[in-house]
């Protein structure tokens, strides 16, 4: 297997899809509303004004909003437009709970079920992508050693929170760009956010040596960023042998290890800019155990300590643990750590992650915590092109049921192991729902190509209900994630 893809399944696994803790109780309903401002407010007409915004509070002006299944469906004149200050007026005929779905140009569209009108504020989360602002420079402060038998690399990436975790990319953490390096006279591609700085090691009879310092990051629009450099080492020949020898990468997870890194805010504001990044300016060496649950022969469990900054999380260990086995993991020291941990089915073959399917929690770590997963989930069948089908879980009794989440996608197939996906619309419900039908846009016409559908059952440690929207994960525990492709 190659050094690139060695790397890609190495550094893949820092990025994860939900989170989590445990609770038991008496269950109760969860409360359906969205959003609801602080004091009502009424439009000239005498009804509730509602707001659409973005996530930074900025109003949405010009965006449409439909209330109910179809166009005049439950009643006339339900397709709204809001006005400059991104609000619309209730329509007088809204007695009864709707759906409202919302849709604005750079915005990723959105559905809320379950709506009563309370004078809610919808938010929108933005569809922008693309590479058209350039961050680069040098990984320095690396201690290389030659010949140590360790590979040393950096991963630079924006710090996640809980909105990247729930609308799973995994760019964010791994550069679809990338660097190609030449390595014994072989080509090797590299993700262009990794840096490996100059370094000689044996391969066998052979010295190898790697030389890529640079790296090289993109962002769809201009802002404040802060970026997080892990520093991590690897036993070059150990890893590269067991995986040539048929080991997945779950077999060799644990020979990886970061180190420390670096954390550094930088305003995003030219079209290019240059930044050197330090790794040297954190060092991980704390340590904490937890419990691992049991799970089946057929599943496995990762698990990523990582630490809060500033709202956002960095992984600080990774390691593929056994049923019911304590482990001792790295965390840094300063802050409360929190656990996350990944289950899923062990891969077929090579350095593949999931079948598709993942459990994931996201607790506090304190020393001998044991975190309980959501069963793996069956993966959705399709009903018609805007409906789904779901095998509902049963619910453990350590975890209320929060929402449904469902985002849907268009995959393209642009090259012959590339897709453009293109993620097109959200929806957010109470409770757990085995099927989901997504209202009918007016005017619309589906393209035709391949969707993804992506749906995460998630529960919350209190039975204290749930805001829906993207702040959803705030309130939230437990995940349990799949997709599947039409």
């Amino acid at each position: 297997m190659s050094l690139s893809k060695l790397l890609l399944a190495a550094l893949t696994a820092t990025l994860f899809l939900t989170s989590c803790s445990k609770d038991k109780g008496e269950k109760k309903e969860p409360k359906t509303q969205g959003q609801v401002t602080a004091t009502p407010r009424f439009g000239s007409h005498g009804q509730l004004l509602m707001a659409v915004t973005d996530l930074q509070g900025q109003p949405l002006a010009n965006a449409q909003v439909l209330i109910g299944d179809a166009l005049n469906q439950p009643f006339a004149n339900n397709f709204i437009t809001t006005d400059a200050q991104g609000q619309f007026e209730a329509p007088a005929d809204w007695d009864s709970e709707q759906v409202v779905t919302i849709s604005a140009p750079g915005y990723l569209r959105a559905s809320y079920f379950g709506q009563i009108p309370l004078g809610q504020n919808f938010q929108l989360r933005s569809s922008k992508t693309g590479k058209n602002f350039e961050l680069k420079g040098n990984g320095v402060g690396f201690k290389v050693v030659d010949k140590d038998g360790l590979v040393d690399f950096g991963l630079m990436l924006p710090v996640l929170n809980r909105q990247d975790l729930f609308a799973f990319d995994p760019n964010k953490v791994i550069s679809p760009e990338v660097d190609v390096i030449s390595v014994y006279g072989q080509k090797l591609e590299i993700p262009s956010n990794v840096s490996l700085p100059k370094q000689k090691e044996k391969y066998g009879i052979f010295t190898v040596t790697l030389d890529k310092p640079a790296y090289r990051m993109y962002f769809p629009e201009p802002g404040r960023q802060i970026i997080y450099t892990a520093r991590g080492q690897f036993p070059f020949e150990k890893v590269a042998k067991e995986m040539q020898n048929g080991k997945s990468f779950l077999d060799v997870i644990n020979y990886f290890s970061i180190k420390g890194g670096s954390l550094r805010e930088i305003d995003i504001t030219q079209p290019k800019q240059t930044q050197d990044l330090p790794v040297n300016e954190l060092n991980f060496t704390d340590k904490r155990s937890f419990r691992a649950p049991a799970f089946s022969s057929d599943e496995t469990l990762l698990a990523v300590p990582v630490s809060l900054y500033k709202g956002g999380m960095i992984p600080t260990d990774l390691k593929n643990v056994t049923s019911n086995s304590t482990n001792q993991m790295t965390v840094a020291s300063g802050s409360e750590p929190q656990l996350l941990v990944v289950l899923q089915k062990k891969p077929a073959k090579g350095y593949e992650l999931n079948d598709g399917r993942l459990s994931a929690v996201l607790m506090n770590f304190t020393d001998g915590v044991q975190p309980m997963a959501l069963p793996l989930m069956e993966k959705p069948q399709m009903v018609s092109p805007n409906e789904i089908h779901l095998r509902l879980i049963p619910q453990p009794e350590y975890v209320h049921k929060a929402a449904t989440y469902v985002l849907m996608s268009t995959v393209e197939q642009v090259g012959k192991n590339t897709q453009l996906v293109t993620r097109r619309w959200e929806a957010y419900m109470s409770e757990w729902r085995a099927n989901v039908r997504l209202p009918k846009w007016p005017n619309e016409v589906a393209p035709k190509l391949t969707q993804r559908w992506e749906v995460s059952l998630v529960g919350a440690d209190e039975d204290k209900g749930v805001d829906l929207g993207p702040g959803l994960l705030d309130t939230v525990s437990h995940a349990t994630y799949s997709s599947a492709d039409f």
